[in-house]
């Protein structure tokens, strides 16, 4: 009889503590990439600053010759509704799974490193020369953590969370906060950014950029 009784406690302290471990606790641990890049494959999502959906698909796959690399390039469409079709281009590293968007390897606009560490960080500093006017900026990352539970649209999932503190140099001085929260194997869930009031800097308003409603993958 006590035998059972251990057994039925012992069963219910693993259950009771499982959601505690599985939002807290637990990193994730997957080796799938942050977005499956793969032709087809879809995300809409919802915004603060846009009325209606923001959809974004893989359009097109190519090889792209770089030095003596050949990296394979996939080319992802995003429609903001008004504002039209914009494109961008993404891929992941050689030896290991961080992604890439851009095209030019050693000047990516974005670098998320995968697998990464909580606590990790590293620097980003992106230029460009429009015709009009430079461009420059430099985006300081950090992993905040790699197991954010966030709620969306879509329902819940695991993140991983990264903060970028940008900096705009060029052609205007501006600095901000964004969020990037990624669950493996599926994508980009969310995007939060934070700014401080111009005329209180103790004061903070969040905006959500993106908030996934649906998405289909292959």
């Amino acid at each position: 009889m006590q035998k059972h009784i251990f057994v039925l406690a012992l069963i219910f302290f693993l259950t009771g503590c499982q959601g505690i471990y599985d939002t807290y606790n637990f990193d994730i641990q997957d080796n799938r990439p942050l977005i499956p890049l793969d032709s087809d494959n879809e995300w809409v999502y919802r915004s603060d600053e846009y009325e209606g959906e923001i959809r974004y698909w893989i359009d097109s796959v190519f090889v792209y010759e770089y030095q003596d690399e050949s990296i394979e390039m996939y080319s992802v469409k995003f429609d903001e509704g008004w504002t039209g079709e914009y494109l961008a281009f993404y891929y992941h590293g050689s030896f290991s799974q961080t992604l890439f968007w851009d095209i030019e390897p050693e000047n990516p606009e974005l670098c998320f490193k995968y697998p990464v560490n909580t606590g990790d960080q590293w620097i980003n500093d992106y230029h460009f020369d429009y015709l009009i006017a430079p461009y420059h900026r430099i985006d300081t990352y950090t992993c905040d953590s790699r197991s954010r539970v966030i709620a969306v649209p879509a329902g819940e999932f695991r993140c991983y969370d990264y903060k970028i503190e940008r900096n705009i140099i060029r052609p205007e001085s501006l600095t901000y906060s964004l969020n990037y929260y990624f669950s493996p194997g599926i994508g980009l869930i969310a995007i939060k950014r934070t700014e401080s009031d111009t005329d209180n800097p103790d004061q903070f308003t969040e905006i959500w950029e993106r908030k996934l409603i649906s998405h289909k993958i292959r």
